[in-house]
């Protein structure tokens, strides 16, 4: 491992708010390396909690040079405070500002959440499904073109490339199936034609996962207003 080079730290007051509430700290923090060139610039802004006893840290973090692009830029954010804590915690969303979310919803979608995974499992470990996929590999492999197994791969929803792309890249069955969930699967092998006697049990299948699905898509999680900077709300 190499050398790590002195960080360098100051600190600003907000000119809009007392320095006790809303400071924005500038830290060049050093990645490790052989040489000490490349850094992180983070930005902190501490704004007041909901309850007003203690205070939301946000930290927004990019490259340190003049050609930094949106994607690079991310943020995190913490409750720094007791109280708050109990009810609120912090959620993240790709590439998107944090928030708020009452903790209590928090743990009744993450409940829904693997209730949905649980069923998805159970689905791809069952000897139903042992047996329908090498019969998805088959009605893919065993067509005489390239184009005849792209057009198999996307009527099983296992490619959503054009021709162009899985002609540059092409795969077989066996790749394709690999990435299939317990949902995937139950709603492939709920036709008759591809999961045979299976058919029944994947209908089953496919239905219960879409219902569980729903539930989690009725807890999605609403942000509580904070009206700190750099949160979604």
């Amino acid at each position: 491992m190499g050398r790590v080079c002195q960080a360098a730290h100051t600190v600003r007051c907000n000119p809009m708010t007392s320095c006790a509430t809303d400071v924005v700290k500038l830290l060049f923090v050093p990645l490790i390396g052989r040489q000490c060139m490349a850094t992180d610039d983070i930005t902190e802004i501490s704004s007041p909690c909901l309850c007003g006893k203690g205070k939301i840290v946000v930290s927004q973090s990019m490259p340190d040079h003049a050609w930094v692009r949106e994607s690079q830029i991310s943020y995190s954010a913490e409750i720094d405070c007791p109280d708050c804590a109990v009810i609120y915690i912090v959620h993240h969303d790709y590439h998107s500002l944090p928030s708020l979310v009452r903790r209590e919803d928090a743990r009744k979608r993450d409940t829904a959440i693997a209730r949905r995974k649980a069923a998805e499992s159970e689905v791809a470990m069952s000897p139903e499904a042992q047996r329908l996929i090498p019969r998805i590999v088959s009605a893919i492999d065993s067509q005489s073109s390239m184009a005849a197994r792209h057009r198999a791969l996307q009527r099983f929803h296992l490619s959503y490339e054009s021709l162009g792309t899985y002609r540059k890249r092409p795969y077989d069955g066996t790749h394709a199936v690999r990435s299939a969930s317990g949902g995937h699967l139950a709603d492939i092998g709920s036709h008759p034609d591809i999961g045979g006697e299976d058919a029944a049990y994947f209908a089953a299948a496919a239905e219960k996962i879409k219902a569980l699905a729903a539930e989690e898509r009725a807890l999605e999680l609403q942000p509580v207003r904070t009206n700190a900077r750099w949160m979604r709300l």
